[in-house]
């Protein structure tokens, strides 16, 4: 059965590639509806193509519809804002009682299990990546109220700390825990594994 990041991946990745491209020839209404109908895809819980493929396109065509001047700007200057409020929360609910810290989630999937010394350790981590998306989420927003110097400060920002904080987490992560592997490619590898697995 093919897994809910395999399917929406299968229905994102076209619509992201063709979204920049409308973005990238100045189609920003067309660029917009495709954005909505990423968000669309992300929000839906099913893994079935016959269900996303339809949303998507449903989505995008309610955006266009809906299409008024300046709209079209607003809703993509407003994606990042969606993007990591969604991002937060993939991170945030794993936190609450009775769930695996998506971290630890993993590490599971790297290791076959979490070594007990880590357990604290992956909660702690999957809680800063969620309060860290959360800020970049009010950032944005107030990027788009006017009270943020603007939305490329705020794209900025989200551009140079993502990756910064998640390259340099790895070698923390082995000065702290010298028996466990720590690379970017085998974290990004360990995630895809825990989306396969459910």
């Amino acid at each position: 059965m093919r897994s809910a990041f395999a399917a929406r991946l299968l229905v994102s990745a076209p619509i992201a590639a063709g979204a920049m491209a409308l973005r990238l020839t100045h189609q920003n209404n067309a660029a917009a509806a495709a954005g909505l109908a990423l968000v669309a895809v992300a929000l839906l819980p099913s893994r079935r193509l016959v269900v996303l493929v339809p949303v998507a396109l449903g989505a995008a065509a309610l955006a266009l519809m809906l299409m008024r001047p300046g709209v079209a700007e607003w809703m993509l200057a407003s994606l990042p804002f969606v993007g990591d409020t969604l991002l937060a929360a993939h991170f945030g609910l794993t936190l609450r009682p009775g769930r695996e810290a998506l971290i630890a989630r993993y590490m599971r999937a790297e290791l076959g299990a979490v070594p007990p010394e880590c357990r604290r350790y992956a909660w702690r981590l999957t809680a800063m990546w969620a309060v860290l998306l959360a800020g970049l989420a009010l950032v944005h927003l107030a990027a788009l109220s006017g009270a943020w110097p603007g939305i490329g400060a705020s794209a900025a920002l989200h551009a140079v700390l993502i990756p910064l904080l998640f390259l340099a987490e790895h070698p923390f992560r082995a000065r702290v825990f010298p028996a466990l592997p720590a690379s970017p490619l085998r974290t990004l590898r360990s995630m895809l594994r825990a989306s396969h697995a459910g």
